[in-house]
């Protein structure tokens, strides 16, 4: 009799230890799950940054494409040569030219250098005629010639 609860008690112990095995691999399993939980976290963080930032560009880009088109309308509305021109911002950084001219006569009389010169601002073609220079400039301007 106490060899058979030797024997049993043997039998508890081996199945007591191989359950403290499976734990501890159940543990070292959940240790490389957090692990991994961490990481994808970390990553995430860093997406959503990447994402904000990019959200935020967007919104500086529709921000500066809707001034554009207002400037755009203002500058539809001119009727007589003394007028003043709006001037129109560039999308990529909402600056303006520094050699804008200040009224339509200034626009109407602007030398080949200083239409150029605007062209190259705006990044538009550059044509070899001076009024399709002009009439380019215009339309991106909201001028009605």
């Amino acid at each position: 009799c106490l060899q058979s609860l030797l024997h049993a008690v043997d039998g508890m112990e081996q199945g007591l230890q191989a359950l403290i095995q499976r734990v501890d691999g159940m543990e070292q399993g959940l240790q490389a799950l957090n692990h991994r939980v961490d990481e994808i976290q970390a990553e995430l963080y860093i997406v959503m940054e990447e994402l904000q930032q990019e959200l935020n560009r967007s919104e500086q880009r529709l921000d500066r494409r809707l001034l554009r088109e207002s400037q755009r309308s203002m500058n539809r509305s001119i009727k007589r040569n003394r007028d003043n021109i709006v001037p129109v911002i560039r999308i990529e950084d909402g600056e303006v030219p520094g050699n804008f001219p200040a009224t339509m006569h200034e626009f109407l009389y602007a030398s080949g250098q200083q239409l150029t010169a605007l062209l190259r601002f705006y990044n538009l073609d550059e044509p070899n005629q001076l009024a399709a220079r002009r009439e380019l400039l215009s339309r991106h301007l909201g001028l009605n010639l």
